[in-house]
C-alpha cells in the first residue's frame, strides 16, 4: 500500500502541550516541534508538485511518459533497476565481510 495524505495528515501528538517539553512532560513533542514537522511536511509536498509541473512543462502533457506521481516513467524505471543492482551488490558484500558490530559483541 502506498502512503498518501489525500485524507489529511495529523501532526498532533497525544500528551503534548503548547509549552516546550521538559523532564516532567508526558510527550517530548511540544507545539513548536509539531509546527516545525508540519512545515517540513508542507515543503516536502510542494517539492513533488514543483517537479511534476516542471516535467509537464519540459515533456508536455503526454501522460504516457509520466507515472502516477507525475514523474518521468523511464527515468524512474532506470533508477529502480539501479537500486536493485545496488541492493544485490550490498547483500553480496555483507556476505563477504564480517559485521563489525557482531564482531564487537563477541
Amino acid at each position: 500500500m502506498q502512503w498518501t495524505c489525500h485524507q489529511g495528515c495529523n501532526f498532533a501528538a497525544v500528551g503534548s502541550t503548547i509549552l516546550p517539553a521538559n523532564a516532567g512532560s508526558i510527550s517530548p513533542f511540544g507545539f513548536s516541534v509539531q509546527v516545525s514537522q508540519f512545515l517540513l511536511f508542507k515543503t516536502w509536498v510542494q517539492v513533488p508538485e514543483l517537479v511534476a509541473g516542471q516535467n509537464v512543462a519540459t515533456f508536455g502533457t503526454d501522460s504516457s511518459k509520466l507515472d502516477e506521481l507525475g514523474c518521468l516513467r523511464a527515468q524512474n524505471q532506470a533508477a529502480k533497476a539501479f537500486n536493485l543492482h545496488l541492493q544485490a551488490f550490498c547483500s553480496k558484500l555483507q556476505g563477504q565481510y564480517l559485521d563489525v558490530m557482531q564482531a564487537a559483541a563477541t
